[in-house]
């Protein structure tokens, strides 16, 4: 059940139910020490070997492990020097660094779906973020490890895997903008967000997503959201919203979320996906071809007019597609 949303230093917390404490409180408990069904938790996290640094951001840190019989994870760790030695103060850097490393771990309880990478566990020892180990006190955090993208992959593979991977992203876009706590926005999406495990795209980084379609009215008016007095930061004129094909309803621009996600997993992931390459028509053969043309020629004219067009409509049309690949 959604209780509400807030706005805090630019960034929203979702908070999700009573159940998780409120972030921004210095003591808030984030009882850690039995996560459920979960693999790891502060009991057993020792017995990870950290191999590698393999990712480093303003606020976390990534690494390669691994455990058991040599099964990799990957093991992300609060980080809040990097935001310090860029001219920020060292409070905000921290309570900027604690906040949002809740907020995932929190959507990554949440959010279930194939597609999103999963998490193993975590452990929050004292009142630290950064740690130097993982005994010492801070924020640890262990998701499943999968491999980097590259344009040439999602060019060059089978396109029956291609075609099957975008109705993968397509679907997984039907579910945020349908999950438990509301239509979910991007608000960033690039390649690098989406790994690969096991044959299947993974989104990794929950950290940008929110659930607050923007304000449409005029914006010489007060930025104050009208339901909860919360701080807007983000506002569309009417004429912008109806320009888009949506609907201004309530004071929110309905739609504007799912319609983000799709215009932008079109231009990060779907658009060298659904290009038929010369190794198709090998594949497929030249009627064969033909028949994937036509109907990738309607997808793309679909996910070129994101207003228009949900995701659930896309993935319909791509399965006609891939019954003709078989």
């Amino acid at each position: 059940m959604v209780i509400g949303i807030t706005v805090y230093v630019g960034f929203h917390i979702l908070q999700l139910g009573k159940k998780i404490a409120d972030p921004r409180t210095r003591d808030a408990p984030f009882d850690s020490h039995g996560n459920g069904d979960m693999l790891f938790d502060c009991t057993n996290l020792n017995s990870i070997k950290i191999v590698r640094e393999i990712g480093r951001g303003i606020y976390k840190a990534v690494y390669l492990g691994t455990y058991g019989s040599g099964a990799k994870v990957a093991v992300k760790t609060g980080l809040y020097k990097s935001c310090v030695a860029n001219g920020e103060r060292f409070w905000n850097c921290w309570h900027d660094s604690r906040i949002k490393f809740h907020a995932e771990i929190h959507l990554s309880q949440e959010l279930k779906h194939p597609n999103i990478l999963e998490l193993l566990g975590y452990c929050y020892r004292g009142k630290r973020i950064e740690t130097a180990s993982l005994v010492d006190e801070g924020l640890v955090a262990v998701y499943e490890y999968g491999e980097p993208l590259n344009q040439t992959f999602l060019r060059e593979s089978p396109i029956r895997w291609r075609l099957q991977a975008a109705i993968d992203l397509l679907d997984l876009l039907h579910y945020l903008d349908k999950s438990p706590i509301g239509s979910l926005r991007f608000q960033d999406l690039r390649r690098r967000h989406f790994l690969l495990k096991n044959g299947v795209l993974k989104l990794i980084d929950l950290e940008g997503l929110h659930n607050v379609e923007p304000i449409c009215r005029d914006l010489e008016q007060s930025n104050r959201d009208p339901d909860a007095n919360r701080i807007i930061y983000e506002t569309i004129k009417p004429n912008e919203c109806s320009r888009l094909n949506l609907s201004c309803v309530d004071g929110y621009c309905a739609g504007f979320n799912a319609m983000n996600g799709l215009r932008k997993m079109n231009f990060f992931m779907l658009q060298y996906m659904l290009d038929v390459q010369q190794s198709d028509e090998l594949t497929l053969g030249a009627l064969g071809t033909k028949r994937v043309r036509d109907s990738l020629f309607k997808v793309q004219r679909m996910l070129n007019e994101p207003g228009n067009y949900k995701a659930s409509a896309v993935k319909k049309r791509l399965l006609e597609a891939i019954s003709v690949v078989g």
